[in-house]
């Protein structure tokens, strides 16, 4: 699916290299998710000596697996729209305290955004967004009116 023409006066998020985002996700957890399962598979053979490790990487092995099967989905899937009030928006920091990121609940799906949109947007408005169904990538976002969106 391609993207609408980009139109500044439009769209507050426009990822042009939404597909990028996506193998990138994919390169990144599908290799590690079979390492850190592999090596799950491997301390659970020696067990009862490696019961820490194998709590360890059980918890590990099982996040970057369910990162890699969404990303996995979202190659063979189509993008999909959502429209929307927002729910709830916030920042928290990433890992140790460097950088931020920011999220958005919106139609029971959470959304990372970026700076300028949650400068940009509050709880309430009502958006329309066109993302990945599993990993909720953003392709573009718009503020919207209730009457253009239908509720």
């Amino acid at each position: 699916m391609s993207l609408p023409a980009y139109d500044p006066h439009r769209y507050i998020e426009y990822q042009p290299g939404h597909r990028t985002a996506l193998y990138r996700k994919l390169l990144v957890f599908v290799p590690t998710g079979l390492l850190f399962t592999g090596l799950l598979a491997l301390a659970i053979l020696n067990l009862p000596g490696t019961i820490v490790g194998v709590v360890i990487l059980g918890i590990c092995a099982v996040a970057l697996d369910v990162e890699a099967v969404q990303a996995t989905r979202d190659v063979l899937a189509r993008p999909q729209e959502t429209t929307a009030p927002i729910d709830k928006m916030w920042s928290k920091s990433r890992f140790l305290w460097m950088g931020r990121v920011n999220y958005m609940v919106a139609g029971g799906r959470l959304f990372e955004v970026g700076p300028l949109t949650a400068i940009e947007l509050r709880a309430g408005d009502i958006v329309r967004i066109l993302h990945w169904p599993h990993t909720n990538v953003i392709l573009t976002l718009e503020r919207t009116s209730e009457a253009e969106a239908g509720l």
